[in-house]
């Protein structure tokens, strides 16, 4: 699977270009830094779903990094993790470990 790299910053939103031009060549996952958005919780998650409906459309996988820092912003904890589903963020990768020797459900 060939990845690509979008900005997750709300001054650059991301064009229908940016990943219309990526699958052309075959990429099918792109990575996003979720925490790098500003804005309120629902600012944040509308961001994500227009984000990820354009990537879904297009046969992509989206790949979101994420810190502690943004779980107790935004209500996630290891046990829910509603909100990225929400957002429609396929994967979730931790910028540190949440908690020892603990999987999430």
């Amino acid at each position: 699977m060939r990845t690509q790299l979008i900005s997750g910053t709300r001054k650059q939103r991301t064009d229908r270009s940016v990943f219309k031009n990526g699958s052309q060549v075959w990429l099918r996952l792109s990575v996003t830094s979720i925490f790098s958005v500003d804005g309120t919780k629902e600012e944040i998650i509308q961001y994500f779903q227009e984000l990820t409906k354009i990537a879904h459309d297009l046969g992509y996988v989206v790949d979101g990094d994420v810190n502690t820092m943004f779980f107790e912003q935004n209500g996630a904890n290891y046990d829910d993790l509603s909100v990225f589903k929400e957002m429609g963020i396929d994967i979730l990768r931790m910028d540190v470990e949440m908690i020892p020797n603990k999987n999430v459900k």
